[in-house]
């Protein structure tokens, strides 16, 4: 059947009067005429001369034929390319949106790029210290005024500064070089998560270098000299001066001299040698940062204000350190509202004994004070003017948080064995039971039953030895 039909398809029917016959079409019965319909379609005409009655066996009309239907199928790339430029070229009708084209190479992507980039050796700008330090444009004019030699760094010096900071602190790793790279054999791009976790630490960086923005006024090598003076000037590791750094930076704005000129001025200070203030610096490094001498006229006024004498005042601030980085008007105004409101006097008979008694009372605000006499009195159920009293008397309550105070309050009653309200009058009688931990309370409790145990047992050998020998004498 598929012979006959493709016979059929193969007579050529009679021309039309004035036409000359057309030729005829190659047999569809077999492959070979496959293969020569899908040449001529797809080959260029150069290819097609080559092959034409070599292999198709076709007349040249037949060929001319079908080389028409095969540029009629095949797509005129030069043409949509000549038609899509000249779209291009035209500008678009009002109100229309412009997406900007792709560039049209790396290189001229990389101008682009250049462009957008600020030259190092330009002028710190609002805009460039906001995009070093990852802050706000707001902030980054904030500080350019604040720090006004700021605008008078290059960018490319800030940015070695900034990376120099970050590195010091841990959160930046640079580079390697070209020639390390090519010797660990192009490991390839930075995986995706480590890439956003540098991104945080630079972020962090950022901020930390944002509060002592004047770190970028130093250059990168003066900054790695500073931190290796600061290790040796402490005797710590590296990862304790990052520490130290990341609480205060403005320690690497200073020169090596001048902080050992604060060292010098802690030693004074606090009357210890200098491995002692070493470890104060550690402990409260705002110490090293702050200026010697304001330090000094701080303790001054403390011992002023309280009444004390020089050894009882460095008692005081060994205790608790950072009272010397509260200002000495502000430490004046917080002791006198400390008098006012225990209704003690000023001087060492009064609020100096006070301040001996419970030395973290300089570190409390008005508002705090206020808030702890509160909750004395609403915890042992007393008057305004009797809680006074007993905070003057044993101030130390005053600097204990009001739910620490009242579980004293419930241990005491489960070792007592006692009601609640019997156990307030207790502790209003002797308010003192309130200044030990109920840790403390449990173990003096079972120390004392062992003791009486063991009394009880040794009385009770001694009774039974007496027996025995008054036995024995009978």
């Amino acid at each position: 059947m598929l012979t006959t039909a493709a016979g059929r398809l193969s007579a050529t029917p009679p021309a039309p009067h004035g036409e000359p016959p057309s030729p005829a079409w190659p047999p569809r019965g077999d492959a070979g005429s496959a293969a020569a319909l899908l040449r001529l379609l797809t080959q260029p005409p150069a290819a097609l001369a080559a092959t034409d009655g070599s292999s198709s066996g076709m007349s040249a009309g037949a060929a001319a034929k079908m080389e028409r239907v095969r540029q009629l199928a095949t797509p005129d790339v030069a043409g949509m390319k000549e038609v899509s430029e000249e779209l291009a070229g035209r500008e678009a009708p009002p109100g229309a949106t412009v997406t900007p084209a792709a560039a049209s190479s790396s290189s001229g992507s990389g101008k682009q790029q250049q462009q957008q980039q600020s030259d190092p050796k330009s002028k710190v700008k609002a805009a460039d210290l906001a995009a070093l330090l990852r802050v706000s444009p707001d902030t980054a004019k904030s500080l350019l005024a604040s720090e006004r030699e700021l605008g008078r760094l290059s960018v490319g010096a800030a940015t070695s500064s900034f990376k120099a900071a970050a590195e010091l602190l841990g959160l930046y790793t640079p580079p390697p070089s070209s020639a390390a790279a090519a010797g660990a054999g192009a490991a390839g791009s930075t995986p995706g998560g480590l890439a956003r976790q540098a991104e945080r630490d630079l972020v962090l960086a950022g901020r930390l270098l944002a509060r002592q923005p004047r770190v970028l006024l130093v250059p990168a090598a003066e900054l790695r000299a500073r931190f290796g003076e600061l290790q040796s000037l402490l005797l710590v590791p590296v990862a304790t001066a990052r520490k130290l750094v990341a609480a205060q930076p403005g320690l690497l704005a200073h020169s090596p001299e001048v902080l050992r000129g604060r060292l010098s001025g802690l030693c004074g200070t606090f009357n210890v040698d200098t491995q002692l203030a070493s470890q104060l610096a550690v402990h409260e490094p705002a110490l090293l940062a702050a200026n010697a001498a304001e330090l000094s006229t701080r303790a001054s006024a403390l011992a002023s204000e309280l009444g004390l004498t020089r050894p009882q005042v460095v008692a005081v601030i060994r205790r608790h350190p950072r009272s010397l980085l509260v200002a000495a008007d502000a430490m004046r105004s917080r002791l006198r509202k400390l008098a006012e409101l225990l209704e003690v006097p000023r001087g060492g008979d009064g609020l100096g004994r006070v301040v001996l008694a419970a030395p973290r009372l300089v570190l409390l605000g008005e508002g705090e004070v206020e808030k702890n006499l509160e909750g004395l009195r609403g915890l042992l159920k007393i008057s305004r003017d009797r809680a006074v009293e007993v905070a003057a008397e044993v101030p130390a309550l005053l600097t204990t948080p009001g739910p620490v105070l009242a579980e004293r309050l419930k241990t005491l009653g489960q070792l007592a064995g006692v009601p609640v309200g019997q156990v307030r009058a207790l502790v209003e009688a002797k308010p003192s039971l309130l200044t030990k931990t109920s840790t403390a309370m449990k173990r003096a409790v079972a120390e004392a039953e062992a003791e009486e145990a063991r009394e009880a047992a040794e009385a009770e050998a001694q009774a039974g030895g007496g027996k025995g020998g008054s036995k024995g004498g009978r």
